[in-house]
């Protein structure tokens, strides 16, 4: 019996996993994700929630960026990064990115945004539509002048 509920809550897991993993496959929707991260990231660091503002910037605007990166580059290099966390194995496959993205995480956080967006634009432009770069203006006009 023991082993049948190990089963079932395994089942439950992977199921869960699936349906997490997918929300990662639409290229439009992370970018909006990123975008939001850094928004939020942003507006929290000007009222001084730094701590809330460092994770909303460099772990989940991060995040949506590295998941963007690994999905629409066509490398071989792509199968030793890990399906569920973005962050691991990066720099091996990345080796220049990752330093440059290691340096903006110990930067302030309005640096950091606006580097992130720097690298989303710099390597997926053919991904930005122009509701995206609409909304990346705004970031750039509004929050990081």
């Amino acid at each position: 019996m023991h082993l049948i509920i190990q089963f079932i809550n395994i089942e439950k897991i992977k199921d869960k996993t699936n349906i997490q993993t997918s929300s990662y496959s639409d290229n439009e929707l992370l970018i909006e994700q990123f975008i939001t991260n850094l928004v939020v990231g942003i507006g929290r660091y000007n009222r001084g929630e730094i701590i809330s503002a460092h994770q909303f910037v460099k772990t989940s605007a991060l995040k949506k960026l590295l998941l963007l990166i690994e999905k629409n580059n066509d490398l071989d290099k792509n199968i030793i990064l890990d399906n569920l966390d973005p962050l691991r194995r990066f720099e091996f496959v990345y080796p220049e990115l990752g330093a440059e993205i290691n340096n903006l995480l110990l930067k302030p956080i309005p640096k950091a945004a606006e580097e992130l967006l720097n690298i989303l634009e710099r390597e997926l432009p053919e991904e930005i539509k122009i509701k995206h770069e609409k909304s990346i203006n705004i970031i750039f006009e509004k929050y990081l002048k």
